[in-house]
């Protein structure tokens, strides 16, 4: 196709025009390399979101112990004959309850299980079970001595071991019928126990020294498990944590944390862009390491060595866990001493350890300012709160005081019911007592004149975050019989492969994303894989193998070889060059829109362009041997589809000239000029 002749001002003679659409084709092009590689991107992260676990590993049939095929057996045993000397006990223990003043929604016996109709339904097995487990297992004397039980499993553990056994399962039936007969009791006495006012607490907070004494005996009283409410680990954990080695990603995290100060900004972000994996972490830091010593400047001495001394602690071979000293003392769990000391250059892991000392004096040393400054904060006079965690003061009193009240009605309760007596002898449960200490009229005797220990513990854990949920107050009604549900999972992942890395053996970690613009942008498709897995980087330096020791042993030992190879693919294509690869995905929107001002210009001109490629695959089509096919119309359905995909929205301009033409009766010459009919000169 001859180019389109201009003059020139100069010369007056026709001279060769410059061709704008092989810049055209050129960028077009490019952009479609561009996007195709980052299509190979988007196809990888959508492959390895689809991976599977293979054939599942058969589960084993849960094992069932002696004691529990013992009592399975008893209960498939019994008659009438072995239970009729029963029957008086559990008659006293219905009319008992009758002589009282409370009235049931139910008749009482309703409440009592029935061992020879319900038979396996009556109880729970399980538990039942275990609790004789401990009880034949040997024990020491002083295990036997506890007098105060919460559960009527505990009161088993504390029974001869040769107890009998169709006693003991009958006795434990009444109990748990009792308990059933309670849990419609508590309702009303929460009731009483809500409109209780919240005076006497309030009265606490304006003058906390009436009750300093109680307050500090009850402070005194709390353990790790109440250290643990208020920051979420118990000291003995942290002692555990401390006295393991380091992580490699631990001491990445540390060595690159402590010297942020002293880095390049752009350094630090892009060492903590490639993450802690340890071979990424290296190679990066290299680089910059020789980036600097190439530079011919004085300067960049102090520099290097600060580059090069995160590189030495980075990947030291000191086991001791500096870094987790590092964070408990930026939590302020330890002093500035105890952070030298532990934290001392060229300490060996034997003296870390020394230095450290034993697991009860650790927690000790965390224990005692817990309870000074909760102390301080308790018996320190302040205004009554209007909120406390977004819940409203009044409110949070109200359920703590009601919760204290309820949780010593249940402790007098279970002294008169809770007893190896009531197993022992006949007749000695003592139900109608332990009903009784809920009685409406004693409830409100009780609670005008509340006990200064019980005040003192409610103003405590006023202070303090909840205790877990107490026991229900009414039983959950059960469920109509339906279909086993399928497995589910009973954590949370953001996607199938945050499952994968949370389940395979490798050191724990939550997901680490790596935002990736120019993913997920121009595909519906692919909405949802902007970000990359940080972890997956793992399979460039140690590619997935088939009996893979990550593997063995978990639910993904089994994985298909086919899902190992998209894993492994998927890490060396985006993990190569990842640096490169966030540069180039970032242009993604500038590459469009160059190419759209481009075909704004070009409006007149691509239409006929199109019809010459049409005619140059034609051409190739009828099998002239010099003409390379293959190549020429991949180029062509390249150009065509992007063309196309942007032309919709110049139809309407093409249209109204078309019209204008039609109307004026004159030729699109400019159009002629640029692009001569094909017609005239066929494409060659």
């Amino acid at each position: 196709m001859p180019p389109k002749m201009v003059m020139t001002a100069a010369s007056k003679e026709p001279v060769a025009a410059k061709q704008p659409y092989k810049k055209y084709l050129k960028m077009l092009t490019e952009y479609s390399e561009h996007k195709d590689k980052i299509a190979k991107i988007d196809s990888a992260l959508e492959a390895v979101q689809g991976i599977s676990r293979g054939v599942p590993r058969p589960i084993p049939a849960p094992t069932v112990s002696e004691t529990k095929l013992g009592v399975i057996s008893l209960i498939g045993q019994l008659d009438e004959a072995k239970l009729a000397k029963f029957e008086p006990e559990s008659e006293a223990a219905v009319k008992s309850l009758g002589r009282t003043n409370w009235k049931m929604p139910k008749p009482l016996e309703s409440y009592f299980p029935d061992l020879l109709k319900e038979k396996y339904q009556a109880i729970d097995i399980t538990k039942f079970s275990d609790a004789r487990e401990i009880q034949l297992a040997p024990k020491n004397p002083g295990e036997l001595a506890n007098p105060t039980f919460s559960t009527a499993e505990e009161v088993i553990h504390a029974l001869p071991a040769d107890f009998d056994a169709t006693t003991e399962l009958y006795r434990y039936t009444l109990i748990k019928g009792f308990e059933k007969v309670l849990d419609n009791v508590r309702p009303s006495v929460k009731l009483i126990l809500d409109r209780t006012t919240t005076k006497p607490m309030q009265a606490v907070f304006k003058k906390p020294s009436l009750l300093k004494p109680q307050i500090e005996a009850y402070i005194n009283k709390l353990g790790e498990t109440d250290f643990q409410r208020l920051h979420g680990i118990r000291p003995s954990q942290m002692f555990e944590k401390l006295s393991q080695p380091a992580t490699p990603a631990d001491k990445i995290k540390y060595a690159l944390t402590s010297r942020k100060q002293f880095l390049a900004e752009d350094d630090f972000g892009a060492l903590e862009l490639v993450g802690y994996h340890p071979q990424l972490f290296r190679d990066k830091l290299d680089k910059m390491i020789i980036q600097t010593k190439s530079i011919n400047d004085p300067k960049t001495a102090e520099y290097l060595k600060t580059l090069q001394s995160l590189r030495d602690e980075a990947f030291t071979n000191d086991p001791a866990n500096h870094a987790y000293v590092e964070k408990l003392f930026e939590d302020k769990f330890i002093d500035a001493t105890t952070r030298a000391k532990l934290n001392q250059p060229g300490i060996s892991q034997q003296q870390f350890l020394e230095a450290l000392g034993t697991q009860e004096g650790f927690s000790e040393r965390l224990m005692t300012p817990f309870k000074q400054d909760l102390l301080a904060t308790t018996t320190t006079p302040h205004p009554f709160p209007v909120k406390v965690d977004g819940v409203e003061a009044h409110d949070e009193a109200k359920y703590i005081m009601t919760q204290t009240y309820l949780e010593d009605l249940d402790k007098r309760a279970k002294s008169f019911y809770l007893t190896k007596d009531a197993f022992e002898t006949p007749n000695s449960m003592k139900f109608d007592k332990a009903i009784e200490v809920y009685d409406p009229t004693a409830v409100r005797k009780y609670v005008k004149k509340p006990d200064r220990d019980l005040l003192a513990k409610a103003y405590v854990e006023f202070h303090l975050p909840r205790k877990p949920a107490f026991k229900p107050d009414v039983p959950k009604p059960k469920p109509a019989p339906a279909p086993a549900p399928a497995p589910v999972d009973k954590v949370a992942y953001k996607s199938r492969l945050d499952k994968f890395f949370s389940e395979i053996n490798r050191p724990a970690s939550p997901a680490n994303d790596i935002r990736i613009p120019g993913l997920g942008v121009d595909n519906e498709k692919f909405r949802n894989l902007g970000t990359v897995d940080r972890r997956l980087a793992e399979f460039l330096r140690e590619p997935l193998t088939r009996y893979d020791y990550r593997l063995v042993g978990t639910p993904w030992e089994k994985m298909p070889y086919a899902d190992r190879v998209k894993l492994n693919d998927a890490a060396k294509l985006i993990f190569r060059d990842i640096d490169g690869l966030i540069e180039e995905a970032a242009t993604t929107p500038q590459r469009l829109a160059r190419l759209t001002r481009l075909e704004n210009s070009l409006n007149d001109s691509i239409p006929g362009m199109l019809e010459i490629m049409q005619r140059i695959r034609e051409h190739a089509n009828r099998g002239n041997g010099w003409f390379d096919a293959t190549k020429t119309e991949a180029s062509i359905d390249t150009i065509n589809q992007a063309y196309r995909a942007r032309m919709a929205k110049l139809k309407a301009l093409e249209e109204q000239k078309t019209q204008n033409l039609v109307a004026g009766g004159s030729a699109p010459t400019e159009q002629a000029n640029v692009l001569p009919s094909v017609q005239n000169n066929p494409a060659k």
